[in-house]
């Protein structure tokens, strides 16, 4: 008997359309609930894409098809299994932080706006947008102007780079800035470099601690970033960068008593750095 990872990865495979997790309980004679954390892991680990709304449901897309054996979701591990590539994802709870970024990066881009607009740009939660909206006009950044139907119409009134913050938010984020201020200098040098050791980055990198640097390269092979060219006689292993995934260093997260995993901040995926 086939089991409900079967049964769902071949609706996902084989459908056309997009559909809903009510869609695929129903087609696959799966349960619901495994239903809505199969379809919410595919996404994270981008097999599908959320491409709008059906009454209160997501209607999701396939984008990712990689073969006929089941892509594998894991609940109590919060992993994502591909048993046609043998990736492993490990899904993590999408930050605050990323959240507010991709609401603010639509409130500049529409200047104008209500909530509804920045939710069907964005498909974050409304309580969430409302919150933050809530917060940007009391800090200035963007004012009410008008209604329109049920919503309130706001606009724009100064904009920079990145989502704006509390004053204890910025705080507590610049207690951990100097470990990925550590990372970002070691990926900004390993991504214009064809080829190099860790000795190599050290000598280029003399603030940072040689260990560090180590650990660091050591858990982005491990996790698929780089690959061993060959063995050096005096040192050590020559590394070239195999998956370059955009300016912001993947961040190494060192958990006792689990798994160490890398974040990749570009892609908003998390990898399981595993092996030797």
């Amino acid at each position: 008997m086939a089991t409900y990872n079967e049964k769902a990865w071949a609706f996902v495979r084989k459908t056309k359309q997009p559909f809903t997790a009510w869609d695929l309980a129903r087609v696959a004679q799966v349960s619901y609930s495994f239903a809505r954390k199969y379809v919410y892991y595919l996404q994270r680990a981008e097999y599908l894409k959320i491409v709008g709304k059906r009454g209160k449901e997501r209607l999701y897309r396939t984008i990712r098809i990689t073969g006929v054996k089941p892509v594998k979701v894991n609940h109590h591990k919060k992993v994502v299994i591909d048993e046609n590539t043998g990736e492993v994802f490990s899904i993590t709870k999408t930050k605050r932080s990323e959240i507010r970024q991709r609401i603010w990066d639509a409130i500049k881009e529409l200047q104008q706006f209500t909530t509804s607009d920045i939710y069907k740009k964005t498909l974050v939660a409304t309580d969430s947008i409302r919150d933050y909206v809530r917060f940007l006009e009391k800090a200035g950044f963007v004012e009410k102007i008008s209604k329109k139907e049920k919503y309130t119409v706001y606009k724009l009134s100064k904009s920079q780079e990145e989502y704006p913050e509390a004053k204890k938010e910025i705080q507590s984020k610049k207690l951990k800035q100097p470990k990925e201020k550590k990372y970002q200098a070691i990926w900004n040098l390993i991504r214009t470099l064809p080829q190099f050791t860790v000795k190599e980055l050290s000598k280029q990198l003399p603030d940072i601690h040689p260990e560090s640097i180590r650990i660091y390269v050591k858990h982005l092979r491990r996790a698929g970033y780089l690959e061993i060219v060959k063995k050096t006689q005096y040192d050590g292993f020559l590394y070239r960068l195999v998956r370059d995934s955009g300016k912001k260093a993947p961040i190494l997260r060192l958990p006792r008593k689990k798994t160490p995993t890398v974040y990749d901040p570009n892609k908003d995926k998390t990898y399981l750095s595993i092996g030797e």
